[in-house]
């Protein structure tokens, strides 16, 4: 897929990575829509920096536990950039609960969780299908974690939710591959990382999302594969 001239929608845009995420699909020729939940000074950070690479932009609000609000959004983001091609599923949430204790994995966090990291990228794949299809095809990328593929990561609930995420992305991409679409999961993972081991993610600057999301090679070639 060329990407000059397409609209891309990435969800979290407000924090380190998907703000790399934001530019790198920006210096590669898109437009860029993008979600944020609180974070509206991260968020308009990332929109003025897109601005600065010459490409058009908006930040929107959007709670993916809100289910009724996914939809209008998604369309609000086509609207105002007049098509879109790529979606990136990289908003989700987390809270450190170790695997042994479950009592502190309540019902609430484990709903929480697989609202805002399963259901949520369902939905937007849902409601993004339509466009995509209007343009003849599209690109799905939903964020993962190596947490999904081995029991590790900073819960049990966490672990849990990317796991499924990842067989999501398999049954999407099923469906989407008679639509002239196509679906990946990529697990952002840098050898960069072990320099940083006690850095949270909240800490990682602008440069280490860079580096970070510049070594998801699987995502970059989906994204650049032909229709």
């Amino acid at each position: 897929m060329d990407l000059v001239g397409r609209v891309a929608l990435v969800t979290g845009g407000s924090g380190d990575l998907g703000r790399a995420i934001c530019l790198a699909l920006a210096r590669a020729g898109c437009d860029i829509a993008l979600t944020y939940v609180g974070n509206h000074d991260g968020a308009a950070r990332t929109a003025e920096a897109v601005e600065q690479l010459g490409r058009h932009t908006c930040a929107l609000p959007l709670d993916q536990t809100d289910s009724p609000a996914i939809d209008s959004t998604v369309g609000r983001a086509a609207d105002a950039l007049g098509r879109l091609d790529i979606l990136v599923n990289n908003a989700a949430w987390n809270i450190g609960i170790p695997f042994p204790d479950l009592d502190k994995l309540t019902t609430d966090v484990w709903d929480r969780l697989f609202a805002t990291n399963v259901r949520g990228p369902f939905q937007l794949v849902r409601a993004a299908a339509p466009h995509m299809k209007r343009q003849g095809g599209g690109r799905i990328v939903n964020i993962a974690s190596v947490a999904g593929l081995a029991p590790s990561g900073s819960s049990l609930g966490y672990a849990s939710s990317k796991a499924a995420l990842i067989h999501l992305t398999r049954v999407v991409s099923r469906w989407h591959s008679r639509r002239r679409s196509r679906s990946t999961a990529s697990r952002p993972v840098s050898s960069r990382a072990r320099a940083w081991p006690s850095a949270s993610p909240s800490k990682w600057s602008s440069s280490h999302a860079e580096a970070w999301c510049s070594d998801a090679p699987r995502a970059r070639s989906t994204l650049r594969s032909k229709s």
